[in-house]
């Protein structure tokens, strides 16, 4: 698995420790990438040859366009946003 943040914040240690614990339960071998082009309030995660944006920003405005992803889970969606490849995001990402 990949992991691709713009940044490192604390923000991000749920979806870290989450990522990481699940990697080590499977025996999968984990990178983090810093990648600029990643929208501060938001990470990517490759698995299976499935991307999945993670946009915790406190707004009901998404910071990237859902449909270049497989799964979008938004922090702070609104029930009308709710499409195929977009869910709800609890703050706390476990797997």
């Amino acid at each position: 698995m990949k992991l691709e943040l713009s940044n490192w914040t604390s923000h991000h240690n749920m979806l870290i420790y989450s990522v990481m614990y699940y990697c080590e339960e499977q025996n999968l071998d984990f990178n983090i990438v810093f990648n600029n082009k990643i929208m501060t309030g938001g990470a990517v995660l490759h698995v299976n040859e499935k991307v999945i944006f993670f946009d915790y920003s406190d707004n009901n405005v998404f910071i990237d366009n859902s449909e270049k992803y497989d799964f979008y889970f938004k922090r702070s969606l609104l029930k009308v946003n709710y499409t195929k490849n977009v869910n709800p995001l609890n703050f706390q990402v476990n797997f």
